[in-house]
């Protein structure tokens, strides 16, 4: 299941107001918001004496964009045909049918002339930052909160631990 593609579904109601699009993947579940990335954890446990597992609290990690505009406009990118329909209960009202898939999401003029692109690859999350002529790399600053530990690869690859995950 680690091969699996991300798929970005816009955020239509069936989460919190501040997230734009997320991605769910078995083990953690991905919320991009104005501001950044947070990558929520779940981890299943085995329970004490029996076959089943059970779900421990969610770790967070989040990815917060230093100095980044607030009024980017975020746009899924490479639709797919796909959609996601959330049923729960038994109001209609509070259903979510056909929403929208992508296969990224574009955060344009996150910074000056600078575009960020969220993606993945092999379950992974990737991002990129696109530069126009002019832009200053400088400008492109984050910080990474509720990790262990966090470092870039000779890659350029940013590996993030916590205590039992890790993710780049």
């Amino acid at each position: 299941m680690a091969n699996l593609p991300l798929v970005f579904e816009k955020n239509l109601g069936q989460t919190n107001t501040e997230t734009r699009f997320l991605a769910r993947m078995p083990n953690y579940t991905i919320f991009l918001g104005a501001s950044g990335a947070t990558i929520a954890f779940q981890h299943r446990q085995p329970v004490p004496g029996s076959s089943t597992e059970s779900n421990v609290s969610p770790r967070a990690v989040h990815l917060r964009l230093l100095g980044a505009s607030g009024a980017s406009a975020v746009v899924g990118e490479n639709p797919l045909e796909a959609q996601t329909n959330y049923f729960v209960g038994s109001d209609p009202a509070q259903w979510h049918p056909n929403i929208p898939a992508y296969a990224g999401v574009r955060y344009s003029r996150i910074y000056k002339d600078v575009d960020l692109v969220y993606y993945g690859s092999n379950g992974n999350l990737e991002y990129d930052f696109v530069l126009r002529p002019g832009a200053t790399p400088r400008a492109i600053r984050f910080a990474v909160e509720g990790a262990d530990s966090a470092r870039l690869e000779p890659s350029g690859e940013l590996l993030i631990s916590t205590s039992d995950s890790r993710c780049s």
